[in-house]
């Protein structure tokens, strides 16, 4: 009964991480205080909890400074929650095999959703209570379970690379035609609302997955590339969107904003959730300003409003799981969870849902799983 129980809250916790964050907030709380009793064991992890640590201390500086305390404090609490998501992959699921498959199957939904109001817009939530997901609303250009398209292409991507890692995990046929559909799927919904780095992404993951797979890894970027081919094909207007450099110009000019804060304010930045606020000078008299647009990279926003310290801090520990996992890729879980963090890392640097939960909790949650040797289930 108790493992049973077990395996429910970690299912729903796989689904949900990506599609309702109040759901696996509650789905997180219920596996730590299941087991609380490993907590004790993160001082095996000095690193993490050192980084997470410094980076507290440092946003909660830079919260203090900034403009708006009240804005600014969203960014130390969201690396607490960042945190947490790892904290939970790393001690409180026990059955990391079945967790993996669980997340590719819930990001696959956000792609079949995303696909379908891409082809035919629709409006759809459910509600209970006071609680409400919005699952595809109208938006500009797509809103699916709250996120847009600089949201979603990431998510997609992240998930159709651990679909490409089960390609090559050994089991029944029909797991592995499962893992395609899922692969193609989020690859074509993420090229279909028009996101450009979607195919740099997934191919930095593939190249990443053949370091596990060897040569024959080589099929998978052979499947990025057709699968980007046919939704090209059958939908034409995906390469009018891919090739329009309007937001290119856009994007550049936010770049040279937020390095400009960057020279300014090195130290702790304009405060977190600050960029759009600072922007209003750094931009003042542009005509792009009106569009209130984000930096577009999450290692610009991580410099810009938290300032070098902390975002060198944040990317060292990031860029460290491929080689803390060296040694343990060939457990193909595990490397495409590592896999998927370098798509992630790739595709930040044109977006920044650093912060948004939908985003990064599955990505941090991952890396704890990835990491973890606290297993009780380590072959379900």
């Amino acid at each position: 009964m108790h493992n049973r129980f077990q395996l429910f809250v970690e299912r729903l916790l796989a689904y949900s991480i990506v599609i309702s964050p109040p759901i696996a907030g509650a789905a997180t709380a219920v596996l730590l205080i299941r087991h609380r009793s490993r907590l004790g064991q993160v001082r095996r992890e000095p690193w993490t909890v050192g980084v997470f640590a410094l980076l507290a201390v440092l946003g909660t500086i830079s919260a203090l400074l900034a403009e708006s305390q009240r804005a600014a404090i969203q960014g130390p609490v969201g690396v607490l929650v960042l945190f947490i998501a790892w904290l939970v992959g790393w001690t409180s699921v026990d059955h990391p095999k079945r967790f993996w498959r669980d997340l590719q199957r819930g990001i696959g939904i956000v792609a079949l959703v995303t696909a379908a109001w891409t082809l035919r817009p629709f409006t759809l939530q459910f509600s209970m209570g006071a609680l409400t997901i919005p699952i595809a609303v109208p938006h500009d250009p797509v809103a699916v379970f709250g996120l847009g398209a600089n949201g979603l292409g990431p998510l997609l991507v992240f998930g159709a690379v651990l679909a490409l890692g089960r390609l090559h995990q050994q089991g029944h046929a029909l797991d592995r035609f499962e893992a395609l559909a899922i692969a193609t799927t989020a690859l074509a919904a993420a090229l279909m609302i028009g996101v450009r780095s979607t195919m740099l992404g997934a191919l930095a993951g593939a190249l990443a997955l053949m370091l596990s797979t060897g040569l024959s890894g080589g099929l998978l970027v052979a499947l990025v590339i057709l699968t980007t081919a046919a939704t090209i094909y059958f939908r034409s207007e995906v390469w009018t969107s891919l090739m329009d450099l309007t937001s290119a110009g856009q994007r550049r000019k936010l770049w040279a904003s937020a390095l400009r804060m960057v020279r300014d304010h090195p130290w702790f930045g304009v405060g977190p959730y600050h960029f759009l606020r600072a922007n209003t000078l750094y931009m003042a008299g542009d005509p792009d300003l009106g569009l209130r647009l984000g930096p577009h990279s999450i290692y610009l926003r991580m410099l810009a409003e938290w300032g070098i310290p902390a975002a060198i801090l944040l990317f060292l520990w990031l860029f460290s799981w491929p080689i803390r996992l060296w040694g343990r890729r060939m457990e193909i879980w595990r490397w495409s969870f590592v896999a998927a963090l370098v798509a992630y890392l790739v595709m930040g640097i044109f977006d920044d849902p650093l912060f948004t939960m939908h985003v990064s909790a599955p990505v941090f949650t991952g890396i704890g799983l990835a990491v973890s040797d606290l297993r009780r289930s380590p072959s379900a």
